[in-house]
């Protein structure tokens, strides 16, 4: 039977493995968001006089591609994409590095190798890197949840942790 500790470190593992899974599949998204808006405004900008020869019987809906690169390219600096890739790819791997880390500790957790105050000091070191890592890399931006891959990432966890836990009583 596992204690109340081993159950706590248990848990925090099993978030930080999910949220690193979460962290990684949100910057995914957020880099084709990005390439995606850049190759818009690419194309748009750069193939504008071809476009107007090719499309100037469909020019309607050329001007408004036009008027949307245009558009683009004056609010791009105030979309919050490029804010968010740069603290997810310092995040995500952070979050990574720390899942190693509690999994690594687990192993001694689960086998009976601490006490109860070891495996709470462990737990609480682990928190206390979560948040520092957390706060460098956002610097106080936030990050819109998605639900769609929050439950992506917590089956991917979920199964990752199954075979961790094995015959273990802690999940």
């Amino acid at each position: 039977m596992a204690s109340k500790a081993q159950k706590q470190f248990w848990y925090n593992f099993a978030t930080i493995n999910r949220n690193a899974i979460y962290i990684n599949r949100y910057h995914a998204k957020v880099e084709i968001i990005d390439r995606n808006i850049n190759i818009f405004s690419a194309l748009a900008s750069s193939s504008s006089i071809a476009g107007w020869l090719i499309w100037k019987d469909l020019w309607f809906v050329w001007t408004l591609i036009i008027a949307a690169s245009q558009v683009l390219s004056v609010i791009k600096p105030y979309l919050p994409y490029k804010a968010r890739l740069r603290a997810l790819s310092l995040f995500g791997p952070e979050l990574d590095g720390l899942a190693l880390a509690a999994e690594e500790v687990w192993f001694a957790v689960s086998h009976g190798r601490l006490t109860d105050q070891e495996i709470h000091t462990q737990t609480m070191a682990l928190k206390k890197k979560v948040n520092l890592a957390q706060k460098k890399s956002f610097k106080g931006m936030s990050l819109p949840e998605d639900v769609k891959l929050l439950s992506i990432a917590q089956s991917e966890s979920t199964d990752y942790m199954a075979t961790i836990a094995g015959d273990d009583d802690a999940t």
